[in-house]
């Protein structure tokens, strides 16, 4: 494999002493060992752990639960993560079909879906955009901003989903779920939960803990977490620096059963990085000598959202079903850096306040034929400030930050979907969509204000046939047109980018579309889930970063989002989920993308396709209450660089080598609701990095963990 690039000398401040690791361990190992001693007779009346993937495939995306394996598309659907399993909740998507995760420092994470990123993929939290106006059409960190260890299921339409879901659902959409209190109907009752996690990798703890209360009429859960992640060890032995962080969340869910007719719930969610030091510009990487910087540090990083939800019966001149609710995500980006041998320590503090609300409806106009509509508007506002301390004088003034104060961005939209099911074996759909957008920057003395407005229409067909009688095998076929408006961070975005770029803005941008087309077979029978997809997309007037050819004083490369580009994506997407008895189960996929980009009569490999990918996992349960699992995530060699990606120091100039790890683990049904967990991950303590991440994947580690929930 090919060398990481050099790493400084681990540093006192935020690592963990070799002492602290080791009373950590033994703290949390003596709590286990002594449950494991308990007598296993006491265990009889527990339920058996479960294997991770969901039995039950309810996809709540589009607002309605639906059931994933009858849906025409590209569906994933995974059970919540167990605690410490993941520090980032994307993570949980790794090996899965067309979901490739990157990661540009811990505490971060992306994921690719069918080679696009960022805001060019929608991300929901319960119904919700997580995208807001500064996201990037890159890796960013913002997706790290929502609770791991609050999760009950992470879904993903894969392919354009713009007719529901307006702009940004290029690549597809992503949603994180998070657990809903629960009613009981014999009376008043209470359930607790506890979960720690412990990583030796990584020195990580995490922990959880969470009360549920609930009566007949109504239901209230209350929770807490914590994740304290020490330096990473890579494979082989060297520990990263800077790469330790904490986070800290709380969470708050109440519903009310309004008679009836329907379901009044009210959440609120807050989630807090306070200080996670940016790794690739703190360590040199390819074809760096030095870092890029002498300090960088996202601090904080923070988000809170509120949101009011109505989930039930519609006017009955409306519709049968309609869900209604309204919210509010603020999402806080404060930076603290100084470039390297600079005087000069900046801060920067941006404020995203995204406010928004939709009704969607659900009519079942006939036997056959059902119809889905809505509306929905959202309206974000940026609060940016920034200023300059020199170090030298100590006098700290304002400065321009990346973002003007008082940007925002409006959107708004109108959708019909149709499903029709003309025979037992045919059904069909379409939808369309009609979306308005307007991007705004205002003056600054140096600059005009500038703003983009427009509208677009957007719409997908869809149908799927039954090649048996039984309805087992269907094949599916799938076209649609997709758009993402340009944002704030498209149209006036100024400031230091990753591989020593700096970004100048552009006024002059206009949103960019996809056409694609998938087809599909996918086969579902009692014990076996298995699908195989093909897919061509086409993107028109693709923004991308482009280098200028100018530098600034401090020799940065100067690049600036232009409308240049167009890109041809296609691909290959396959998993099997065969439970072959009652104490087997093998899980596969794997994944292929190709893309090539065009642009001034060149053309060249996309940016940051990923290579072959996948995951293969096996999953014992014997009779009791023990569970084994093996695991083996891997991916090929990735050489096809295009010109940004070869001069990125996140990324080999010769390619990102293949690499393949080990993982073994136990879950144990010590108790009536006491689980424990063993795992070995990256057995073979092989040392490599995921394609377009900016540091290596952690090595071998020991990880051990509870779950408790009672009584």
């Amino acid at each position: 494999m090919t060398p990481a690039p050099p790493a400084r000398p681990p540093r006192a401040a935020g690592g963990r002493t070799p002492a602290r690791r080791k009373n950590r361990i033994a703290a949390l190992g003596a709590a286990i060992a002594c449950a494991l001693c308990a007598p296993a007779a006491l265990a009889d009346a527990g339920a058996g752990p479960t294997l991770a993937e969901l039995d039950a495939v309810l996809v709540t995306a589009d607002h309605f639960d639906r059931d994933g394996r009858k849906l025409p598309t590209a569906t994933t659907v995974l059970a919540a993560p167990e605690p410490g399993q993941v520090q980032v909740a994307l993570e949980a998507l790794r090996g899965r079909p067309g979901t490739f995760f990157q990661q540009t420092t811990p505490g971060q994470g992306n994921v690719l879906v069918r080679g696009l990123k960022g805001s060019e993929v929608l991300h929901l939290v319960d119904g919700f955009r997580l995208n807001a106006a500064f996201f990037r059409n890159a890796p960013n960190q913002y997706m790290g901003l929502v609770d791991p260890l609050n999760l009950e299921q992470v879904e993903v339409l894969r392919g354009p989903m713009s007719t529901v879901h307006g702009s940004d659902a290029m690549g597809g959409v992503v949603q994180l779920v998070t657990p809903s209190p629960q009613f009981h109907d014999d009376g008043a009752r209470a359930t607790g939960l506890a979960s720690a996690y412990y990583n030796s990798a990584d020195a990580g703890l995490h922990v959880r803990a969470a009360a549920d209360v609930g009566g007949e009429r109504w239901a209230l859960r209350a929770g807490t977490s914590r994740q304290d992640i020490g330096l990473r060890r890579a494979g082989g032995g060297d520990t990263l620096p800077d790469t330790a962080y904490t986070s800290h969340g709380n969470d708050l869910r109440a519903a009310w059963r309004a008679g009836e007719a329907g379901t009044l719930e009210l959440l609120w969610q807050d989630f807090t990085q306070p200080s996670t030091p940016r790794f690739d510009a703190l360590n040199p990487g390819f074809g760096q000598a030095q870092p890029e910087s002498d300090e960088f540090a996202f601090a904080p990083q923070s988000r809170r959202f509120g949101l009011l939800r109505y989930r039930g019966d519609a006017p009955a001149w409306l519709a049968d079903e309609m869900v209604l609710q309204a919210g509010r995500q603020t999402l806080v980006d404060g930076q603290r850096s100084r470039n390297r041998g600079s005087d000069l320590r900046e801060f920067q503090r941006n404020t995203s306040r995204l406010d928004g609300a939709s009704l969607q409806l659900r009519r079942q106009a006939s036997d056959t034929l059902e119809l889905r509509y809505g509306l929905e508007a959202y309206r974000d506002r940026i609060e940016a400030q920034a200023s300059r301390l020199d170090l030298g004088t100590g006098l700290q003034s304002p400065v321009r930050g990346r973002f003007v104060d008082g940007s925002g961005m409006d959107t708004s939209g109108a959708y019909v979907v149709a499903d029709w099911e003309a025979s037992e074996a045919w059904r069909f759909n379409a939808g369309l969509r009609h979306s308005r957008f307007r991007t705004r920057i205002p003056a600054t003395a140096s600059a005009p204000a500038a703003e983009v407005s427009a509208s677009d229409l957007s719409g997908q067909a869809g149908l799927s046939r039954a090649l048996d009688a039984a309805g087992e095998w269907r094949l599916v076929a799938n076209v649609g047109r997709a758009f993402r408006a340009p944002n704030v961070f498209d149209l006036g975005a100024l400031g230091p980018r990753p591989g020593n770029r700096f970004n100048l803005p552009n006024p002059d941008l206009g949103p960019e579309t996809a056409v694609s087309a998938d087809l599909g077979l996918k086969l579902s029978r009692p014990g076996l889930d298995a699908e195989a997809f093909v897919f061509a997309t086409r993107y028109r007037d693709k923004i991308s970063s482009v280098l200028t050819g100018g530098t600034t004083p401090q020799g940065q490369a100067i690049v600036q989002s232009r409308n240049v580009t167009e890109l041809e994506l296609h691909g290959v997407e396959t998993a099997v989920d065969w439970r072959i008895d009652e104490q087997w189960r093998l899980q596969a996929s794997a994944s292929w993308t190709r893309g090539e980009e065009q642009a001034a009569g060149d053309t060249y490999p996309a940016d940051r396709i990923p290579p072959v990918y996948g995951r293969l996992e096996l999953g014992w349960r014997p009779e009791g209450f023990v569970a084994w699992r093996a695991w083996t995530d891997f991916a090929g060699r990735q050489d096809r660089l295009s010109p940004r990606d070869a001069t990125d120091p996140r990324i080999n100039p010769d390619g990102t080598a293949g690499w393949a790890t080990l993982n073994l683990g136990m879950d144990w049904q010590a108790l009536p609701g006491l689980e424990l967990r063993l795992e070995v991950r990256n057995l073979l303590d092989r040392r490599y990095r995921e394609h377009g991440s900016g540091l290596d994947a952690p090595g071998r580690g020991i990880g051990v963990g509870f779950t408790w929930t009672g009584p």
